[in-house]
Protein backbone atom coordinates (compact mmCIF):
# COMPACT_ATOMS: atom_id res chain seq x y z
CA UNK A 1 0.00 0.00 0.00
CA UNK A 2 0.97 3.46 -0.77
CA UNK A 3 0.76 6.48 1.32
CA UNK A 4 -1.86 7.83 -1.26
CA UNK A 5 -3.97 5.02 -0.97
CA UNK A 6 -3.55 4.95 2.78
CA UNK A 7 -5.30 8.47 2.54
CA UNK A 8 -7.83 7.54 0.82
CA UNK A 9 -8.77 4.80 3.53
CA UNK A 10 -8.84 7.13 6.10
CA UNK A 11 -10.65 10.08 4.68
CA UNK A 12 -13.43 7.14 3.65
CA UNK A 13 -13.29 6.27 7.00
CA UNK A 14 -13.88 9.35 8.16
CA UNK A 15 -17.16 10.04 5.36
CA UNK A 16 -19.55 10.07 8.32
CA UNK A 17 -21.61 13.18 8.40
CA UNK A 18 -20.40 13.94 12.17
CA UNK A 19 -16.81 14.19 11.01
CA UNK A 20 -17.09 17.61 9.17
CA UNK A 21 -13.79 18.20 7.01
CA UNK A 22 -12.89 14.17 6.66
CA UNK A 23 -9.85 14.90 4.40
CA UNK A 24 -7.84 17.15 6.96
CA UNK A 25 -8.66 15.27 9.28
CA UNK A 26 -7.42 12.17 7.33
CA UNK A 27 -4.65 14.23 6.43
CA UNK A 28 -3.91 15.36 10.39
CA UNK A 29 -3.79 11.75 11.19
CA UNK A 30 -1.63 10.38 8.24
CA UNK A 31 0.91 12.77 9.30
CA UNK A 32 0.91 11.76 12.66
CA UNK A 33 0.75 8.09 12.11
CA UNK A 34 3.65 8.28 9.42
CA UNK A 35 5.49 11.60 9.62
CA UNK A 36 4.28 12.69 6.41
CA UNK A 37 2.99 15.93 6.14
CA UNK A 38 0.48 17.19 3.09
CA UNK A 39 4.03 18.88 1.17
CA UNK A 40 5.54 15.55 0.92
CA UNK A 41 2.60 14.14 0.51
CA UNK A 42 2.05 15.34 -2.97
CA UNK A 43 5.25 14.88 -3.92
CA UNK A 44 5.82 11.25 -2.83
CA UNK A 45 1.94 9.76 -3.44
CA UNK A 46 3.50 6.16 -4.51
CA UNK A 47 5.78 6.04 -1.04
CA UNK A 48 4.91 2.57 -0.04
CA UNK A 49 4.21 2.58 3.83
CA UNK A 50 4.99 -0.04 6.44
CA UNK A 51 2.95 -2.43 8.44
CA UNK A 52 3.25 -0.76 11.84
CA UNK A 53 2.78 3.05 9.75
CA UNK A 54 -0.38 0.76 8.53
CA UNK A 55 -1.14 -0.43 12.31
CA UNK A 56 -0.36 3.18 13.83
CA UNK A 57 -3.40 4.72 11.36
CA UNK A 58 -5.73 2.77 12.03
CA UNK A 59 -5.20 2.79 15.47
CA UNK A 60 -5.58 6.49 15.23
CA UNK A 61 -8.88 6.13 12.92
CA UNK A 62 -10.24 4.14 15.48
CA UNK A 63 -9.84 6.91 18.21
CA UNK A 64 -11.72 9.28 16.23
CA UNK A 65 -14.56 7.34 15.26
CA UNK A 66 -14.98 6.67 18.85
CA UNK A 67 -15.53 11.21 18.73
CA UNK A 68 -12.13 11.45 20.89
CA UNK A 69 -11.38 14.98 19.36
CA UNK A 70 -8.72 15.10 17.22
CA UNK A 71 -6.79 17.96 19.47
CA UNK A 72 -6.61 14.97 21.91
CA UNK A 73 -5.38 12.09 19.49
CA UNK A 74 -2.58 15.13 18.26
CA UNK A 75 -1.74 16.48 21.49
CA UNK A 76 -1.82 19.69 20.21
CA UNK A 77 -4.59 22.34 18.87
CA UNK A 78 -3.63 26.13 17.84
CA UNK A 79 -5.08 28.88 19.21
CA UNK A 80 -4.43 32.58 18.29
CA UNK A 81 -1.63 31.30 15.43
CA UNK A 82 0.49 29.18 17.72
CA UNK A 83 0.47 25.93 18.86
CA UNK A 84 -0.55 24.50 22.43
CA UNK A 85 -0.26 20.69 23.78
CA UNK A 86 -3.61 19.53 25.07
CA UNK A 87 -4.61 16.32 26.87
CA UNK A 88 -7.85 15.16 29.08
CA UNK A 89 -6.51 17.35 31.65
CA UNK A 90 -7.28 20.63 29.92
CA UNK A 91 -10.40 22.17 27.35
CA UNK A 92 -9.29 22.07 23.83
CA UNK A 93 -8.63 25.80 23.28
CA UNK A 94 -11.40 27.30 20.97
CA UNK A 95 -11.90 29.88 18.24
CA UNK A 96 -14.98 31.91 20.64
CA UNK A 97 -12.04 32.42 23.48
CA UNK A 98 -9.92 33.97 20.79
CA UNK A 99 -12.59 36.64 20.93
CA UNK A 100 -12.15 37.02 24.76
CA UNK A 101 -8.10 37.43 23.75
CA UNK A 102 -8.39 39.86 21.29
CA UNK A 103 -10.66 42.00 23.60
CA UNK A 104 -8.42 41.75 26.60
CA UNK A 105 -4.91 42.92 24.04
CA UNK A 106 -7.13 45.58 23.32
CA UNK A 107 -7.55 47.13 26.45
CA UNK A 108 -4.19 45.87 28.01
CA UNK A 109 -2.46 47.96 25.39
CA UNK A 110 -3.88 51.15 27.08
CA UNK A 111 -1.64 50.43 30.06
CA UNK A 112 2.18 51.44 30.25
CA UNK A 113 2.98 47.71 32.30
CA UNK A 114 -0.55 45.76 32.52
CA UNK A 115 -0.46 43.38 35.39
CA UNK A 116 -3.51 40.62 34.31
CA UNK A 117 -4.71 37.79 36.51
CA UNK A 118 -6.16 34.67 34.17
CA UNK A 119 -8.67 32.97 36.32
CA UNK A 120 -9.02 28.83 36.11
CA UNK A 121 -6.33 29.11 32.85
CA UNK A 122 -6.53 25.63 31.36
CA UNK A 123 -4.02 25.04 28.75
CA UNK A 124 -2.52 28.35 29.47
CA UNK A 125 -3.56 29.77 26.02
CA UNK A 126 -5.29 32.80 27.06
CA UNK A 127 -2.07 34.14 29.72
CA UNK A 128 0.23 33.02 27.45
CA UNK A 129 -1.03 34.68 23.87
CA UNK A 130 -1.46 37.89 25.83
CA UNK A 131 1.81 37.36 27.02
CA UNK A 132 3.30 36.92 23.37
CA UNK A 133 1.16 39.86 21.82
CA UNK A 134 2.05 42.48 25.13
CA UNK A 135 5.61 42.16 25.49
CA UNK A 136 5.28 44.37 28.71
CA UNK A 137 2.22 42.93 30.01
CA UNK A 138 2.82 40.60 33.58
CA UNK A 139 0.43 37.98 33.81
CA UNK A 140 -0.88 35.67 36.66
CA UNK A 141 -2.47 32.26 35.41
CA UNK A 142 -4.36 30.19 38.33
CA UNK A 143 -5.76 26.97 38.09
CA UNK A 144 -7.26 24.51 40.63
CA UNK A 145 -5.95 21.48 38.96
CA UNK A 146 -1.95 20.51 39.32
CA UNK A 147 -2.21 18.37 36.25
CA UNK A 148 -3.39 21.23 34.38
CA UNK A 149 -1.04 23.67 35.92
CA UNK A 150 1.86 21.50 34.61
CA UNK A 151 0.42 21.32 31.02
CA UNK A 152 -0.05 24.95 31.25
CA UNK A 153 3.82 25.34 32.46
CA UNK A 154 4.39 23.16 29.54
CA UNK A 155 2.65 25.82 26.97
CA UNK A 156 4.70 28.60 28.33
CA UNK A 157 7.68 27.08 27.81
CA UNK A 158 6.59 25.88 24.45
CA UNK A 159 5.32 29.40 23.48
CA UNK A 160 8.34 31.40 25.28
CA UNK A 161 6.36 33.28 27.99
CA UNK A 162 6.60 33.14 31.44
CA UNK A 163 3.40 33.58 33.44
CA UNK A 164 3.72 33.51 36.98
CA UNK A 165 1.33 30.26 37.84
CA UNK A 166 -0.38 29.39 41.08
CA UNK A 167 -3.03 26.66 42.71
CA UNK A 168 -5.98 27.58 43.40
CA UNK A 169 -10.04 28.12 43.22
CA UNK A 170 -11.00 31.25 41.65
CA UNK A 171 -9.66 34.14 43.19
CA UNK A 172 -9.44 32.37 46.49
CA UNK A 173 -5.35 32.04 46.37
CA UNK A 174 -5.15 35.59 45.52
CA UNK A 175 -4.01 37.65 48.59
CA UNK A 176 -2.52 41.15 48.80
CA UNK A 177 -2.46 41.57 45.14
CA UNK A 178 -4.32 44.14 42.81
CA UNK A 179 -4.77 43.71 38.84
CA UNK A 180 -5.42 45.80 36.35
CA UNK A 181 -7.53 43.24 34.35
CA UNK A 182 -9.23 40.04 35.30
CA UNK A 183 -9.76 37.56 32.46
CA UNK A 184 -11.51 34.25 32.40
CA UNK A 185 -13.08 31.61 30.44
CA UNK A 186 -14.96 29.93 33.36
CA UNK A 187 -17.22 26.57 33.42
CA UNK A 188 -20.60 28.29 32.08
CA UNK A 189 -22.43 25.17 30.75
CA UNK A 190 -26.05 24.86 32.15
CA UNK A 191 -25.85 20.75 34.31
CA UNK A 192 -28.83 20.18 32.40
CA UNK A 193 -27.31 20.79 28.73
CA UNK A 194 -24.26 18.55 29.53
CA UNK A 195 -26.30 15.60 28.25
CA UNK A 196 -26.92 17.51 25.01
CA UNK A 197 -23.44 18.56 24.49
CA UNK A 198 -21.58 16.52 21.53
CA UNK A 199 -19.97 13.19 22.07
CA UNK A 200 -16.50 14.29 21.79
CA UNK A 201 -17.07 17.35 24.59
CA UNK A 202 -19.01 15.21 27.34
CA UNK A 203 -17.02 11.80 26.98
CA UNK A 204 -13.71 13.41 26.91
CA UNK A 205 -12.73 16.97 27.56
CA UNK A 206 -13.18 17.92 31.72
CA UNK A 207 -15.89 17.89 33.12
CA UNK A 208 -14.81 20.26 36.07
CA UNK A 209 -13.98 23.02 33.13
CA UNK A 210 -17.34 22.85 31.45
CA UNK A 211 -20.09 22.76 34.25
CA UNK A 212 -21.38 25.34 36.71
CA UNK A 213 -24.47 25.51 38.79
CA UNK A 214 -27.09 28.02 38.81
CA UNK A 215 -27.48 27.61 35.02
CA UNK A 216 -24.39 27.69 34.29
CA UNK A 217 -23.74 31.58 36.22
CA UNK A 218 -22.67 30.08 39.67
CA UNK A 219 -18.46 30.79 39.34
CA UNK A 220 -19.09 33.67 36.63
CA UNK A 221 -21.22 35.01 39.55
CA UNK A 222 -18.41 34.38 42.11
CA UNK A 223 -15.65 35.62 39.52
CA UNK A 224 -17.87 39.33 38.96
CA UNK A 225 -18.11 39.86 42.89
CA UNK A 226 -14.53 38.73 44.10
CA UNK A 227 -12.76 40.33 41.63
CA UNK A 228 -14.05 43.75 43.04
CA UNK A 229 -11.33 42.78 45.67
CA UNK A 230 -8.56 42.39 43.54
CA UNK A 231 -9.27 45.08 40.86
CA UNK A 232 -7.55 48.09 40.66
CA UNK A 233 -9.73 51.40 40.76
CA UNK A 234 -9.86 51.65 36.79
CA UNK A 235 -9.07 48.31 36.33
CA UNK A 236 -11.71 45.45 33.79
CA UNK A 237 -12.74 42.15 34.13
CA UNK A 238 -13.36 40.32 30.97
CA UNK A 239 -15.38 37.04 30.71
CA UNK A 240 -16.75 34.50 28.54
CA UNK A 241 -20.12 33.01 28.69
CA UNK A 242 -22.86 30.72 27.27
CA UNK A 243 -24.93 31.66 24.41
CA UNK A 244 -28.00 32.57 26.39
CA UNK A 245 -26.28 34.45 29.30
CA UNK A 246 -25.11 37.88 28.34
CA UNK A 247 -28.59 40.00 29.75
CA UNK A 248 -27.71 38.45 33.58
CA UNK A 249 -23.87 38.51 33.25
CA UNK A 250 -24.48 42.49 32.37
CA UNK A 251 -27.09 42.59 35.20
CA UNK A 252 -24.53 40.92 37.57
CA UNK A 253 -21.53 43.48 36.63
CA UNK A 254 -23.82 46.25 36.85
CA UNK A 255 -25.91 45.15 40.14
CA UNK A 256 -21.69 45.05 41.81
CA UNK A 257 -21.13 48.81 40.61
CA UNK A 258 -19.27 48.45 37.31
CA UNK A 259 -19.04 50.88 34.78
CA UNK A 260 -18.83 50.85 30.63
CA UNK A 261 -20.42 47.19 30.19
CA UNK A 262 -20.40 45.95 26.84
CA UNK A 263 -20.94 42.75 25.10
CA UNK A 264 -19.03 41.25 22.21
CA UNK A 265 -20.35 38.50 19.83
CA UNK A 266 -18.50 35.55 18.30
CA UNK A 267 -18.17 34.89 14.41
CA UNK A 268 -21.42 32.85 14.80
CA UNK A 269 -23.16 36.15 15.89
CA UNK A 270 -23.27 34.84 19.60
CA UNK A 271 -23.08 37.04 22.42
CA UNK A 272 -19.57 35.53 23.83
CA UNK A 273 -18.19 37.57 25.85
CA UNK A 274 -18.58 40.59 28.35
CA UNK A 275 -16.27 43.24 29.76
CA UNK A 276 -17.16 46.00 32.76
CA UNK A 277 -14.72 48.06 34.20
CA UNK A 278 -14.70 48.44 38.06
CA UNK A 279 -14.89 52.14 39.88
CA UNK A 280 -14.92 52.45 43.22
Amino acid sequence: MNIKELYNFGRQTLSDPYFKNPGLEASLLLHAATGVDKLTYYKDQDRLVSADEIDKYNDLLRRRLSNEPIAYILGKKEFYSREFTVDTNVLIPRPETEILVEQTINIAKEFNHPYILDIGTGSGCIAITIMAEIAACTCVASDISQNTLLKAKKNSVLNNTNPYFIKGSLLGSIKGETFDIIVSNPPYVKEQEFSKLENGVKNYEPKRALIAKDNGLALISEIINESKRVLKNGGWCLLEIGYDQSDRVVEMFELNGYKETQVFKDLSGIDRVVKAKWKN
